[in-house]
């Protein structure tokens, strides 16, 4: 039978219920084979992209990957040296090594690393394996958000005097973590009520008792003349952390994500089975961060109370341990 009458006996719906069973079965294969050709393209698509992502994927050890990098830090060891020298400089450097102001700005960049991991991460899930649109997916982080900004409002008004700086950023780095980490269980099955929506509202909680303290820890005792240093910091901590950890945990997900689909590439479910196991990897590696984070801030702040200088805008002392 030639090719256009098939295809006109597939797309026939003038027989109805009245047609025979041998047609009804005809029209069934054929709806079958189209599925499995479709199946067949998207798997091709699928291998087409990864080989083309790895022609344009830099290693580390390439040259230009390192030259950058080496560029980056020969550019901030002029800064600093610059700062040093400068009469009245952008960034006095007593600002950033100050233990507590270095600890506060450290707990900014960790958390910022840990939260734009978990958002980068959960949405590919979300739009690629759970078919989520952008719209949904932003009202899907709203739980995070809204527990983000409880927690550092209880952080700040209540915890704080109770419990000081390093006993919340430590408490807040490990919850965050513990968060990231249950986003490990989550497979192409988890449905976002059960297994989403828990981490998202343990990981808000973790952020917001560190933003809290830390916006306070970070201008705390700081002279007159380098509040706008000291507050700025904060944002560039934060835009900082969020820069590098994009770019690093991508980095990993990217290669766990092509290893797992270059041990597999044929079966049909690969390509998403991939995708889930790199996200897996990253949230191990936030985690990791997160926790790392809580161990060197925990060392780094001062387990003293310490009180504002007089004639600053606080008015009361602000434990810190």
């Amino acid at each position: 039978m030639p090719a256009h009458q098939r295809r006109h006996r597939c797309h026939d719906r003038g027989a109805g219920d009245q047609a025979p069973a041998g047609r009804r079965r005809a029209a069934s294969r054929c709806r079958t084979s189209r599925r499995a050709r479709r199946r067949h393209v998207d798997a091709r698509r699928s291998r087409h992209r990864l080989r083309s992502h790895r022609r344009r994927v830099r290693s580390w050890t390439n040259p230009l990957t390192v030259g950058v990098v080496a560029g980056g830090l020969v550019l901030l060891a002029l800064f600093v040296g610059i700062e040093n020298r400068a009469a009245r400089p952008i960034l006095p450097m007593r600002v950033v090594l100050d233990r507590n102001r270095g600890g506060a700005y450290l707990m900014v960049a960790v958390a910022g690393i840990g939260m734009f991991g978990v958002f980068l991460f959960l949405t590919y899930h979300l739009q690629l394996v759970l078919g989520f649109t952008p719209l949904a997916t932003g009202l899907a982080f709203l739980p995070l958000v809204v527990m983000l900004v409880v927690g550092a409002i209880l952080a700040g008004s209540a915890l704080l005097p109770r419990w000081g700086a390093r006993t919340l950023a430590v408490a807040g780095l490990v919850v965050a973590a513990s968060g990231a980490a249950s986003f490990t269980f989550i497979d192409s099955g988890s449905a976002y009520a059960s297994a989403i929506l828990p981490g998202l509202v343990v990981a808000g909680t973790g952020f917001g008792l560190i933003f809290g303290p830390a916006m306070n820890l970070a201008t705390l005792g700081v002279r007159p003349d380098d509040s706008g240093a000291a507050s700025a910091m904060v944002n560039a901590a934060q835009q900082l952390g969020a820069a590098f950890g994009t770019a690093l945990l991508n980095t990993i997900a990217v290669s766990a994500t092509a290893a797992h689909r270059a041990a597999d590439p044929e079966t049909t479910d690969s390509a998403v089975q991939s995708l889930i196991h790199g996200n897996t990897v990253a949230y191990w590696a936030t985690s990791a961060i997160l926790l790392s984070g809580a161990l060197v801030c925990g060392m780094l702040i001062r387990p003293r109370r310490v009180t504002p200088p007089a004639g600053s805008s606080d008015s009361a002392a602000v434990a810190s341990s």
